[in-house]
């Protein structure tokens, strides 16, 4: 359970690490928070086809793992894992990530913390896991829009977020 506070490492397992990556890929800068409410408006502006803004960005999404992951994890005893995200317009995020072992048993991830825009991207902060504040805060996740505005892909992460 303690590797969901930990920043994901290439060498841990599937089970422990991606999922967590997914459910933690949400982190938010503290000393950002204030300027972050000053990109959105200026992010339209560069190219407004394709440009993020929490509006935008705001709504139910499924996480996605990429199939390599859910193969490793099923090595390591894992059976399924899904996600839910909700991203609220005043620039917060409620995640949910559950893996269900081979054996049945259930782990549940449960997150929360900031969205943000910065240079076109959307970016989280995850403030708490399992409703306890982290003794470190995780990075910063920034977010590549799909074009359509349907996916947002985790940059560096085998995960994405499919809005429902």
């Amino acid at each position: 359970m303690s590797a969901c506070q930990q920043p994901p490492a290439p060498k841990e397992t599937a089970a422990t690490t991606k999922p967590t990556a997914a459910a933690t890929a949400s982190p938010t800068a503290s000393p950002s928070a204030s300027p972050t409410t000053k990109t959105p408006e200026s992010a339209p502006d560069k190219s407004p086809a394709t440009a993020a803004s929490l509006d935008k960005v705001a709504g139910e999404y499924t996480v996605v793992l990429d199939p390599k992951v859910l193969a490793d994890a099923e090595k390591e005893g894992v059976k399924s894992v899904t996600g839910k995200w909700t991203i609220k317009p005043e620039g917060t995020f409620e995640a949910t990530l559950k893996a269900v072992s081979t054996k049945d048993e259930v782990q549940e991830i449960k997150t929360a913390g900031k969205i943000s825009i910065k240079d076109g991207k959307v970016v989280s902060q995850v403030e708490s896991v399992n409703g306890e504040k982290p003794p470190q805060s995780p990075p910063e996740q920034p977010y590549t829009l799909s074009a359509d505005g349907k996916e947002l892909q985790a940059d560096g992460q085998p995960v994405k977020l499919v809005r429902q």
